[in-house]
């Protein structure tokens, strides 16, 4: 087994039978900036990864050649990675056993390519502290930059908002994925480390203090907005 190589957290492999949705995966992470390779079988997924060591694998459950929930332990004792089940929406013992075997997040298929852009963006930042964030935070919104050591936002014009530690990991997290929207499970796992709950709404709440803060017109706003069935995003000032 090759050694695991330095891509800068930007290799991944996806690993399903399903040719269209593994080529549908792959062209979007591509345009988003990932190395991408792919791979049909667990065989082909060993053979690829003597070939070359990803920063991520996107693991489907149900593969030809066996189960690829059976696999996480192998994987995490071949090297240094991070694994993504793609696993059925409507099967949560599925979901359950990845999480439970050391797979470090799901997707529920069929999925929005978006969130598993912000998912492997999400655990990518969780796998490489030490670089986690540098470049998204220093992007502009509204006017506001994130000053991450005093946990404030300052604004052009010389204002500044202290955050709260919750809302800085908000900030950071929507930054991250800075144009796409973060949907709401995904802002509740990087925020408050628990599964989204419908019935509670701290990350509604969350955003609706940082509009009052930084937007012009808190109930239209126009740097953290709301994208229908999706989530939040934040829009960069250069893409205004």
């Amino acid at each position: 087994m090759a050694d695991a190589k330095g891509h800068q957290g930007r290799s991944l492999l996806v690993v399903d039978d399903d040719v269209d949705v593994a080529q549908l995966l792959a062209e979007h992470l591509t345009r988003e900036g990932f190395d991408v390779a792919t791979a049909p079988t667990i065989g082909a997924m060993w053979k690829q990864l003597e070939r070359d060591w990803p920063d991520v694998v996107l693991l489907d459950v149900n593969l030809p050649d066996g189960n690829g929930t059976h696999l996480v332990p192998a994987l995490r004792a071949a090297g240094d990675l991070g694994i993504v089940m793609l696993t059925v929406q409507d099967d949560p013992e599925d979901r359950s056993e990845a999480l439970d075997v050391g797979a470090d997040d799901y997707v529920g298929k069929p999925f929005a390519l978006r969130e598993v852009t912000s998912r492997v963006r999400a655990l990518l930042r969780r796998l490489q502290p030490g670089r986690a964030l540098s470049s998204e935070t220093g992007h502009v919104f509204g006017g506001w930059t994130l000053e991450e050591e005093r946990g404030e936002l300052v604004h052009a014009d010389g204002r500044v908002e202290a955050l709260t530690a919750k809302e800085a990991r908000l900030w950071q997290a929507l930054a991250a994925a800075a144009g796409s929207p973060v949907g709401r499970d995904t802002l509740s796992e990087q925020v408050r480390n628990v599964a989204w709950d419908p019935m509670v709404r701290a990350i509604d709440v969350l955003i609706a203090r940082l509009r009052a803060r930084i937007e012009a017109n808190p109930k239209h706003p126009r740097i953290i907005i709301t994208v229908r069935n999706e989530g939040y995003m934040l829009v960069p000032d250069e893409s205004r």
